[in-house]
């Protein structure tokens, strides 16, 4: 049976506002010594931050000590996975408009010890700053998600709850012709990710050997990813409970078998299908023989999948619950604790 986990933050963006008074400070405490755990690198023509900062957050990472490269610097170009246990801290703007300080990680990823780590990294910079500068972050991209374990993607189609207009659903498909993710609204600034979470781990395993010659085992078990997204945003912590529950916009439903009256691959293709098309714009595509044959199709083929049912773990309003939990877990906010070496 399928198990729903926690829900959890998985990416995290902000910038913080530091008094031009105590901007030199915070450059001033710029670790010069290298250090397996972070690197430096400094301008380049795309920058726009002088100094920009690459910090591992396991204790089982380090970093190679050279020039970030092209992923590492493109700051949309990097998805949560490509992310991983790292975090990244700019700082030192070339506008004035923008806020001296930036950083990007994923909470979940980094675990407790690297969302510690990652705390004590800007106490180190920020000093007795650090609690007023973290209170005023202002939050520009949030993934919030969860994983659902033994549940397959290739058997679940979403689609908004409310009709309405919007930029449409994006279904990507790897090789094999299988589901990979799924986007709805396809290329919107909020929206809802749906992938096959044991594919991407699968695929960060094999490159993994491949790269160090080593043997590796594919994960069997289906796990799905859900994550809301919200990017190019800018609001505060307090407003993050304001956000409205966005899972309550779709609906969910699981791939079952209903309709004896009805070829099992033709019902198959209709929920396929269903995954990136309007069901009712989808059969008004049939044409059959007769108007008459056409009609009870179309028919038989709707009510089929009216029955496909609402799995028993996707219950919006319950799953947001979780959402100060989440919140909290990313560990930056609550009361400031004794600074200590950020790199133990």
């Amino acid at each position: 049976m399928a198990r729903r986990s926690f829900l959890f933050v998985d990416r995290f963006v902000a910038t913080l506002p530091i008094p031009f008074n105590r901007q030199q400070d915070v450059v001033d405490r710029i670790p010069e010594t290298p250090h397996p755990y972070w690197r430096i690198a400094h301008f380049t023509r795309r920058s726009l931050y002088r100094t920009k900062f690459q910090l591992a957050l396991a204790s089982n990472v380090t970093l190679p000590q050279r020039q970030f490269d092209a992923l590492e610097t493109e700051y949309e170009g990097r998805t949560a996975a490509q992310l991983g246990p790292v975090a990244y801290v700019s700082c030192d703007p070339i506008y004035r408009t923008q806020r001296f300080l930036r950083f990007e990680f994923s909470p979940n990823a980094a675990g407790s010890g690297g969302r510690t780590r990652l705390r004590r990294f800007l106490e180190l910079l920020l000093a007795d700053g650090y609690r007023q500068a973290i209170s005023e972050a202002r939050i520009t991209r949030l993934d919030i998600g969860f994983d659902v374990y033994r549940q397959p993607l290739r058997d679940l189609a979403i689609s908004f709850r409310q009709g309405r207009k919007t930029r449409g659903t994006r279904v990507i498909t790897g090789g094999d012709g299988e589901v990979e993710s799924i986007y709805t609204p396809g290329g919107a600034t909020r929206q809802l990710a749906v992938y096959d979470k044991t594919r991407e781990i699968n695929f960060q395993a094999r490159k993994a050997a491949s790269e160090s010659s080593r043997r590796y085992v594919l994960l069997a078990d289906a796990r799905t990813r859900f994550e809301y997204r919200w990017r190019k945003e800018s609001f505060s912590w307090h407003d993050v409970g304001n956000l409205g529950n966005p899972f309550v916009r779709y609906d969910v439903r699981e791939y079952q078998r209903n309709e004896p009256l009805i070829d099992a691959a033709i019902e198959r293709l209709l929920f396929d299908a269903a995954a990136s098309r309007n069901v009712g714009r989808l059969l008004g595509t049939l044409d059959g023989n007769s108007a008459k044959a056409t009609s009870t199709m179309r028919r038989l083929l709707r009510e089929a999948f009216a029955r496909c049912p609402s799995p028993v773990w996707w219950d919006p309003v319950q799953i947001w619950t979780g959402l100060p939990a989440a919140i909290a877990e990313i560990g930056l906010y609550r009361g400031t604790r004794s600074r200590e070496d950020w790199a133990s």
